[in-house]
């Protein structure tokens, strides 16, 4: 297996000299999950948990930056095993905001084991700024299927997970639905199951590193078409998005910190082994970012991943998705698997959820024009 090479790391410089900042902050407070999904390649094995200190500076580095609008996401494995340090940053991005005049968005990912009472009164008391993602997928069958509890004891992970789901605010609850082949001929009734609990933001997100035969994804495609029609996206109600938060920022945007106080050039290192993830270092706590060491490092990757696909990346072919190819590739030259395979297994999927996603922009556009014209009347 051949590395990428990459330039060597070395700490910050003068931020004055780049041209890029990143708006989005990928913040790990730790790298442990109480959960054992199987569709979850992120890697596990670093012990590293955050300190507040190092977490407070990493907000106010990137809220330093000249954006007026910015969003900080607590994701990769479970924040909340660090409630006490998370409610701290979620505080302390809401007051520097308030004080800078900056726009916000805190969003944080749980599978909603630790969503106890004093983590939801937390919720409940803090602004519409802050926004959970659930990673809910569906009814329990489909659910408990993939996401496993450690040991195997064979409980009930939906369980769970749902005492504490049910609870949340629904107007700033999304749901995030990983879509696996296994799952593909019970989609329609985990869809209607989330409009039954009354879940009006819900992100499908097909599992990438899976092989998705065009049977399958056909089959996802015609029920996904019979959701978004009942639904009626253009009435303002339901807010559906086809290709989740992977496709929604382009990496530049975005910047990880790690659990170990470091910075990762984007959060597709977090796929690969800990201890292959140096040369994506890209600065620490103390220094701040390298914005000019990561802009060279997404060159490299970008170019080794053109000339090993044969320049024919998903983003060219399907119009404007670049974000996961990367991460793809970092995937699978750490495992020994065939990138190609994978990568044409992608595409397939990128183009029928871009098809998709332009039927129900069509679809949006159409009901809109109607009821302008009926306001005409």
């Amino acid at each position: 297996m051949k590395a990428l090479k990459l330039p060597e790391p070395r700490p910050a410089r003068d931020l004055r000299r780049v041209s890029s900042y990143p708006c989005q902050l990928e913040l790990s407070i730790g790298e442990k999950c109480n959960l054992a999904c199987d569709y979850c390649f992120v890697d596990k094995s670093s012990p590293a948990v955050a300190r507040w200190s190092a977490v407070r500076r990493a907000i106010d580095t990137i809220l330093s930056y000249p954006h007026e609008r910015f969003t900080i996401t607590f994701t990769t494995m479970e924040p909340l095993l660090h409630a006490e340090t998370w409610k701290r940053a979620v505080d302390h991005i809401l007051s520097v905001a308030d004080k800078k005049g900056l726009e916000v968005k805190i969003i944080t990912t749980t599978n909603g084991l630790l969503l106890t009472d004093s983590v939801r009164r937390f919720i409940e008391a803090t602004d519409e700024r802050l926004w959970i993602n659930i990673s809910l997928d569906g009814l329990p069958a489909s659910h408990n299927r993939h996401r496993l509890l450690h040991g195997g004891s064979g409980r009930d992970s939906f369980a769970l997970s749902w005492k504490n789901f049910d609870a949340l605010p629904r107007n700033r609850t999304r749901v995030i639905c990983t879509i696996c082949p296994s799952e593909a001929p019970a989609l329609s009734r985990n869809l209607d199951f989330f409009l039954q609990e009354g879940f009006l933001h819900i992100d499908l997100f097909p599992d990438i590193l899976s092989l998705w035969s065009r049977k399958r994804l056909a089959l996802v495609s015609r029920q996904i078409e019979r959701f978004i029609e009942r639904i009626n996206p253009a009435s303002g109600r339901y807010n559906l998005r086809l290709l989740n938060r992977l496709w929604g920022t382009p990496y530049n945007e975005k910047i990880l910190f790690g659990s170990d106080e470091r910075y990762y050039a984007y959060e597709g290192v977090l796929l690969i082994p800990y201890e292959q993830r140096a040369p994506y270092i890209v600065g620490n706590a103390a220094d701040g970012p390298d914005l000019a060491l990561r802009q060279r490092l997404f060159g490299d990757i970008f170019s080794e991943f053109a000339r090993r696909t044969g320049d024919a990346c998903a983003a060219c072919r399907f119009n404007g998705i670049c974000s996961y190819p990367t991460p793809l590739l970092l995937w699978c030259d750490s495992r020994g698997l065939d990138l190609r395979r994978y990568f044409d297994s992608f595409g397939r999927v990128a183009q029928a959820f871009i098809e998709l996603s332009q039927r129900v922009e069509e679809r949006s556009r159409n009901a809109t024009d109607e009821a302008r014209l009926r306001s005409l009347r």
